[in-house]
């Protein structure tokens, strides 16, 4: 609960389960082995010596294709071997994470018959170098490598929109599906040169533009009527607009509510200091904290742009002078 989002506890909570279930499967694999084989092992084996052994290996192995030659298994269909293979490599596992590193992704060179791990850029001289473990987010860092990163571009934090129930359900699915609108949406970080434009859909800055589709279907007053591809504020779509940006303030803070450092803070509010807290509670708050950010901008930029479209909206009074003048 601590991380803040029933999508990554849940995930959590599935590898926590699915390592018990290995425990109870090496358990009574090792009963069945003569008590002489059990010894060698050095004693007894259970989910404590599993997870760290998951643990050491998520971190630290590397994914390589390597082509096997169907004569050096024998009786084996080629069809079977894997492509893919995870591995510990000695030495690579030294290398730490940056997304902006300059080595290449290692490779395993069929003719040498050696796992080769070059760089693709220049490095200055005496800096670290570094290798990229892969577009995730941070909480994947977080959960199989132990860490996480102060500046992730790849991080994203998906939020779901669920279809208004009622008369309208119905329609609005098809609606979703005819136009090929989820209700899944992936929120970034902002990130340097995310300036918000002024104009057209750039004008959303960090927000997803499927997010304001959505909304807008949800929204209007009769979803088969409005323009969907409009840009935010035009082709009619302004009240609608500014009532889908209020909509996704409403749900940026309740999303930020989950990673207050309030919330996360144990001592003098009551709450039981839980176990892991000394041990891995600095890297915790460092992803509660990322997403804080995240949601933070995103909640900038939905600000900004819906006082923008409200300096849009007639005044009251030039409103009110406008019915005079009808009547």
């Amino acid at each position: 609960d601590a991380l803040g989002s029933d999508q990554v506890s849940g995930l959590a909570k599935d590898a926590i389960l699915s390592l018990w279930t290995l425990t109870r499967e090496v358990l009574r694999a090792l009963a069945k082995l003569p008590e002489n084989v059990r010894d060698s092992l050095g004693g007894f084996v259970g989910f404590d010596d599993l997870l760290w052994a998951r643990c050491l290996f998520d971190s630290r192995a590397v994914s390589v294709e390597i082509q096997v030659e169907p004569s050096r298994i024998p009786d084996v269909d080629s069809k079977q071997i894997p492509q893919k293979v995870v591995c510990l490599a000695p030495e690579v596992d030294y290398l730490n994470h940056s997304h902006r590193g300059v080595c290449a992704p290692p490779f395993f060179d069929s003719a040498r018959r050696e796992l080769v791990v070059a760089t693709a850029a220049k490095a200055p001289a005496g800096s670290e170098v570094c290798l990229s473990y892969g577009a995730l987010q941070n909480w994947e860092f977080l959960m199989y490598y132990g860490f996480c990163p102060e500046d992730n571009p790849h991080d994203r934090l998906t939020i779901d929109v669920a279809v208004p129930e009622g008369e309208r359900e119905a329609e609005l699915q098809l609606l979703l599906r005819l136009h090929g609108i989820p209700t899944e949406h992936a929120l970034r970080p902002a990130s340097a040169g995310d300036d918000q434009a002024e104009g057209g859909w750039a004008s959303l800055g960090l927000l997803p533009p499927q997010l304001l589709r959505c909304l807008r279907l949800f929204l209007a007053p009769d979803p088969g009527e409005i323009d969907l591809d409009a840009a935010p504020g035009e082709g009619g779509m302004l009240d609608v607009d500014l009532e889908a940006l209020a909509t996704v303030e409403e749900m940026l803070r309740g999303l930020l509510s989950n990673f207050s450092s309030e919330e996360f803070c144990f001592t003098g509010n009551g709450k039981e200091t839980p176990l892991w807290s000394s041990l891995v509670g600095n890297l915790v708050e460092a992803y509660r904290s990322s997403q804080r950010s995240l949601l933070q901008a995103n909640l900038t930029d939905a600000i900004r742009l819906r006082a923008r479209l409200e300096l849009r909206q007639p005044s009251t009074e030039a409103t009110s002078h406008k019915k005079q003048r009808c009547k």
